[in-house]
């Protein structure tokens, strides 16, 4: 079963703050509030302590791989080290990564980073210096992860813009305009 087809964890946060009071020194005898972020197949959650520090408590789809997971860390290990990007990038507050167990009997990996205030591109006024400003992280963060090598970073994965050559063989779904803007994007991207 792949992480696009299987259910994010189902989790009760009463159960959640109790579980991370026990398993994380720091959370213990401490009033944790939890907000669920949004999130495509995981659950992230704002965790707030009474005393404002937030992080992020990062719950992992059931079908996702603890090997995919070490790689996510470490790139954030990595990148955190580096100045043109460390900003931008969450710390890993974790020593290791967890297991928790949903409603549905599932284990789930449980990491915990640290929070990074701000609002979402989407709702956002943009600008021409917003913009600049996000096309140099972004290039600076491509320069970064190159450098980057770690065993868990060569799969394949289907969202990756390098390898959408499987796109080809998906056309017959779309029909019309839309499929005339697959073409022609793939086209250019050829």
């Amino acid at each position: 079963m792949s992480v696009f087809n299987s259910s994010p964890p189902k989790i009760r946060k009463i159960e959640l703050i109790q579980w991370l009071k026990v398993n994380y020194s720091f959370f213990f005898n401490k009033n944790l509030s939890l907000k669920q972020l949004k999130s495509e197949r995981d659950l992230n959650f704002l965790l707030k302590l009474k005393n404002k520090s937030s992080y992020v408590i990062k719950i992992s789809n059931p079908a996702e791989s603890l090997s995919l997971l070490k790689l996510q860390d470490f790139v954030l290990t990595s990148l955190i080290k580096r100045n043109s990007v460390n900003k931008f990038i969450p710390k890993k507050i974790h020593s290791s990564i967890k297991i928790y167990q949903d409603q549905l009997n599932r284990d789930c990996y449980v990491r915990v980073l640290s929070f990074i205030e701000g609002k979402m591109y989407a709702v956002v006024k943009h600008n021409k210096n917003l913009e600049y400003s996000l096309g140099s992280l972004i290039g600076n963060l491509s320069k970064e992860l190159q450098n980057l090598n770690h065993p868990n970073s060569f799969r394949k994965f289907e969202w990756d813009p390098s390898n959408i050559s499987w796109i080809n063989k998906e056309i017959n779904l779309f029909k019309g305009n839309k499929r005339k803007i697959i073409n022609t994007n793939l086209h250019e991207y050829n």
